[in-house]
């Protein structure tokens, strides 16, 4: 076959690399630049890519394309295909139907990375030969090249999920939804649940599905004649791991316990996952304590649910970093949070719309337009036994490159604090 692949990032580099395994003549179409270590990875495959731009005319001679995620298919190129006839799937779709092991797949708005994680290491302790990818690290596609797992557990995201037509994974939940990339949903969350809630439109009785105690989500799964299990938090269960602080991380722990039990997975390795178990980088990521003050990098937060889980994680005084490119955040969602746990504002970057909600409720607010002064002022104004918190509840792009650039400046000028 003769296929096209839209998008020259990761997945769908990973898309070209498993079509070309497969023997399929591959171009890969990008409408930006493509990064210069995938254009060497394409070049080293022998792959013919091209950047700035699509020609349609190659385009519509291909029998399939596979799109990346992050392409929506309001886009003109992803139109004009459809209107003649071009087949156009997803990356998650094409490394579906290469696919033979067994799939877990996890989605939701908060809590995807480390839900991913920890239930990837509960089955990695069990069965050994398991893959982890999807949304995060390295793309299904490139994951099934030789189709050699017997697991592969699946952050999953509603772009992800948009596009599937027959991707049925043997294990699946929804953990959450609430109000994000409200853009590419037309500022309409029940269009937003929906792609969320394909994750399941395809499981069959003997598949395993858990959706949180939501009743629009529950509303939502119901119609797709999927039998879901509904999970809340144990609250019997006592969580020791600094990694899973708070009742969020409760409820991903309940949910990495209840898919892997589905899928045989002894107490004992999920005990020993929990034990062990390190998230990822800026996700509440205790970074250091100075002067008997804790700095918390939750840079990964970047709207208000996120926060709301940052702000009632700790049981101690904060002083709130935040601040950033607003995505029609509603601050009022929060507000008894901050009043409740936190001393002190710091807005980095843009933040008016902050400054005016939070103005009178909280004092003192201040500003920084560097992570350096944000900082400083976070910890003149931090008391023994406060926490210095990270948690923006907005895009990066105003002064950082994204989230992690953010994250990791935080990091180094707490890091400063120690010389």
């Amino acid at each position: 076959m003769k296929i096209g692949i839209l998008g020259g990032g990761e997945s769908g580099v990973g898309a070209a690399l498993l079509a070309k395994a497969k023997g399929h003549i591959v171009l890969v179409s990008d409408k930006g630049q493509i990064a210069q270590q995938h254009k060497e990875e394409l070049e080293e495959n022998n792959i013919h890519f091209e950047e700035g731009g699509h020609t349609f005319e190659i385009l519509e001679n291909l029998d399939l394309i596979v799109k990346s995620p992050g392409i929506p298919n309001t886009t003109e190129v992803i139109e004009y295909l459809k209107k003649n006839g071009i087949r156009v799937i997803g990356e998650i779709e094409f490394g579906f139907l290469q696919c033979t092991g067994k799939i877990v797949a996890i989605t939701g708005t908060n809590g995807k990375t480390t839900t991913t994680n920890l239930t990837y290491q509960m089955f990695k302790n069990q069965f050994g030969n398991v893959a982890k990818g999807g949304n995060i690290g390295h793309s299904f596609c490139r994951l099934v090249m030789d189709d050699s797992y017997e697991w592969y557990v699946l952050e999953v995201s509603s772009f992800q999920l948009e596009d599937i037509v027959q991707f049925k994974p043997d294990v699946a939940c929804i953990l959450n939804v609430t109000a994000d990339h409200l853009d590419r949903y037309n500022d309409s969350i029940t269009q937003y649940r929906r792609a969320k809630a394909r994750i399941a439109m395809n499981l069959e009785t003997d598949d395993h599905l858990f959706i949180a105690d939501d009743d629009e989500i529950i509303k939502t799964i119901k119609s797709s004649k999927a039998n879901a299990e509904v999970i809340s938090k144990n609250e019997d269960e006592s969580i020791s791991n600094p990694f899973l602080i708070g009742d969020h991380n409760a409820i991903n722990v309940a949910f990495a316990k209840k898919m892997s039990e589905a899928a045989g997975v002894s107490q004992g390795n999920m005990n020993k996952a929990l034990e062990n178990f390190v998230n990822d980088d800026h996700r509440l990521q205790p970074v250091a304590r100075i002067n008997e003050v804790m700095y918390v990098n939750d840079s990964k937060a970047t709207n208000v649910d996120a926060v709301n889980y940052a702000l009632t994680a700790f049981q101690k005084p904060i002083i709130w970093i935040v601040g950033g490119v607003d995505k029609g955040n509603d601050y009022s969602s929060i507000e008894n949070e901050v009043i409740n746990n936190v001393k002190g504002i710091i807005i980095l970057g843009e933040g008016e719309k902050l400054e005016q909600f939070f103005k009178g409720k909280i004092k003192p607010i201040k500003k920084a337009k560097k992570m350096a002064k944000a900082i400083k002022k976070a910890t003149k104004m931090a008391d023994q036994g406060d926490v210095v918190l990270l948690s923006p509840a907005c895009a990066s792009f105003d002064l950082f490159d994204n989230y992690k650039d953010r994250g990791n400046q935080f990091v180094e000028e707490v890091w400063r604090l120690l010389d």
